[in-house]
């Protein structure tokens, strides 16, 4: 890479549309990964009250960018779920 590229400071890194993924195509995926038993059983969160808070405000599509370090936060405990899944348990048919 030049070098006057790489040491350019006007350079943005981009975030992910989280509050987009939340209020619309992920919805599917937040239902399967917050209805899992991994979600519903850990032992690192409440797993029933926070599928029941997230999956509403998903529903109704109410994420605001207001929320987006909350669904970020979201996304990563999701994350250790699918991880999981795929990785420990080898059970990818709990996601399609």
């Amino acid at each position: 890479m030049p070098e006057m590229i790489r040491d350019r400071r006007s350079k943005i890194g981009y975030s992910a549309p989280m509050i987009e993924w939340f209020n619309g195509g992920m919805i599917p995926l937040i239902r399967k990964v917050m209805n899992h038993k991994l979600w519903l059983e850990s032992p690192f969160w409440n797993g029933p009250q926070l599928r029941d808070q997230v999956i509403a405000k998903s529903e109704a599509r109410a994420w605001t960018y207001d929320d987006w370090a909350t669904t970020l936060h979201i996304w990563t405990l999701m994350n250790i779920v699918i991880w999981q899944l795929l990785f420990v348990e080898q059970d990818i048919s709990s996601l399609m």
